[in-house]
């Protein structure tokens, strides 16, 4: 029991909650029932990946240790709570701070992943999406009974620009969200996208603009990005729009975009000549920019030169057999 007592007090975190539960004993057993009431907290959550450097896929562990079993737990803990948001919770986090409220009952059962009930939701909030703050008109974390690691999720977020409003929708689960354009007026997704981020129609969007556009159709994994991704890039004389990533080598090539790791980058590309080649890659999450050439020399030789962070070239020779 206890009211409005804090029980977290940290930099991104401070949380205050009045529980009401009830606790059994029995051997090796702990059964806990009851409500949690959160009337106020300020909840951070924030990337703690930035800038951490992953590990190669080829690095071996001479001699690594074998992992140990983990030891059975002395006591089982058998939960049931209900928690309750109250009118003084806030979320801050990804881009998106909001004001937020909810009830979800939680069910804890050894040896089973931990199970949910309820519903999240946005009172107020704003998303930031590159350099825009949107308007969270809807957003929703629903709880069915499954994992609660993975709820469903129902969002959206609208800009507005006289007449005009552009959004985004999210559906599915919180691990596999599928993100859609909208717009009122109707109009293609193009136009939506640069409404959303610029204010205006893609036609009246600059060089940069339209990278950024490019961008941010792959980077926020729209249901059809890639097509339209290559459609922006189409608009500004780009052959080639795409992801590569750093870590696994080049996934991103002309409708096959992936990322993995904080070294994806945005690749820009196109055939200058028969013989030359030329992409530009752009940094998704570090400040890195890269450009590459390719210049076919004859049938066999062909020349690759790199500028960047590290610059570099190299002469190739190429057996077909």
């Amino acid at each position: 029991m206890g009211d409005k007592f804090q029980v977290a007090d940290l930099r991104d975190n401070q949380v205050y909650v009045t529980p009401d539960l009830q606790m059994k004993l029995a051997p090796n057993e702990v059964v806990v029932d009851g409500t949690v009431r959160i009337p106020k907290a300020a909840f951070g959550l924030h990337s703690q990946n930035a800038g951490v450097v992953e590990t190669s896929p080829d690095v071996v562990l001479v001699n690594a240790p074998a992992d140990a079993p983990k030891p059975e737990p002395r006591w089982k803990i058998i939960a049931q709570v209900r928690v309750v948001l109250g009118d003084e919770v806030t979320f801050s986090g990804f881009g998106l701070n909001a004001k937020i409220a909810g009830d979800v009952a939680l069910v804890e059962i050894p040896g089973q992943p931990a199970t949910a009930r309820g519903e999240v939701r946005v009172v107020k909030g704003k998303y930031d999406a590159y350099g825009q703050k949107l308007d969270v008109d809807r957003g929703r974390l629903v709880f069915v009974g499954g994992p609660v690691t993975n709820p469903g999720i129902d969002a959206r977020a609208v800009r507005k620009i006289e007449q005009i409003t552009a959004g985004i929708e999210i559906r599915g689960t919180l691990q596999a969200p599928q993100l859609t354009l909208f717009s009122d007026p109707a109009m293609n997704q193009s136009d939506t996208l640069s409404y959303l981020l610029f204010g205006h129609p893609l036609e009246g969007a600059n060089a940069t603009e339209g990278r950024s556009l490019a961008a941010a159709a792959l980077a926020l994994r729209l249901t059809g990005g890639d097509a339209l991704a290559q459609r922006i890039g189409s608009a500004f004389g780009i052959e080639e729009v795409g992801i590569e990533s750093g870590t696994t080598g080049t996934t991103g090539t002309t409708g096959n975009a992936a990322t993995t790791g904080q070294s994806a980058a945005l690749v820009l590309g196109k055939q200058l000549s028969p013989r030359l080649y030329i992409n530009y890659s752009i940094g998704l999450f570090t400040p890195t920019n890269v450009a590459h050439l390719k210049y076919k020399l004859s049938q066999r030789w062909s020349l690759e030169a790199q500028s960047g962070a590290q610059a570099g070239g190299d002469l190739i020779f190429t057996i077909e057999k």
